[in-house]
């Protein structure tokens, strides 16, 4: 639902320094409205709450940044980890590319509790560039992630996690976040 023009131009004006350009709206309904995204129902962790209001499979998605600084190493073009447009940012103390792929639960703070349903596969936003809004020529980072980030009965790479909320709770900047992994 649109919020109305003067929440517009506040909006376009902090954003883009402009009087117009851009609509704030809100999503008025306590739950997501529309069922799972059909291709999300093979997945054995997802429920039908986790399905978001705005976003095509899950409300939260989370991103190994230091997965991001692998993939900034195989391509030629700086890559803003905004352009995977996660939830949730991991900074971990170790250098662990890809770890993500084998957690299984993950609490943020002392509360917040969520389950990994899906690994998080990509369409063509992550070509965006997050400031000029032009689509990356050579078709990267997209490209690359296709040359090693194919998972068996996905069609498009993997980078990040889905995550559906398990135990709602306060969430702030720099909590610590701890996982439990499928690996030994």
């Amino acid at each position: 639902m649109l919020c109305g023009e003067k929440y517009d131009r506040w909006f376009s004006r902090y954003i883009l320094n402009k009087d117009s350009g851009l609509r704030l709206v809100y999503y008025p309904y306590p739950v997501p409205v529309r069922a799972t995204v059909a291709r999300m129902t093979k997945e054995p962790f997802l429920k039908q709450e986790d399905s978001g209001a705005f976003g095509d499979a899950t409300s939260y998605m989370l991103m190994n940044l230091s997965s991001v600084d692998d993939l900034q190493e195989r391509v030629k073009k700086p890559i803003d980890p905004l352009q995977f447009r996660g939830n949730f940012h991991l900074r971990m103390d170790a250098n662990e590319p890809f770890a993500e792929d084998n957690w299984k639960w993950i609490r943020i703070g002392e509360e917040a509790v969520f389950r990994v349903v899906a690994p998080c596969t990509r369409c063509i936003f992550p070509n965006i560039n997050v400031e000029t809004g032009e689509r990356d020529p050579e078709g990267d980072p997209l490209k690359t992630l296709k040359s090693f980030r194919m998972f068996k009965n996905y069609g498009s790479p993997a980078m990040g996690v889905h995550i559906g909320i398990r135990r709602i709770g306060q969430i702030k900047p720099n909590d610590v976040i701890y996982v439990e992994d499928t690996q030994p």
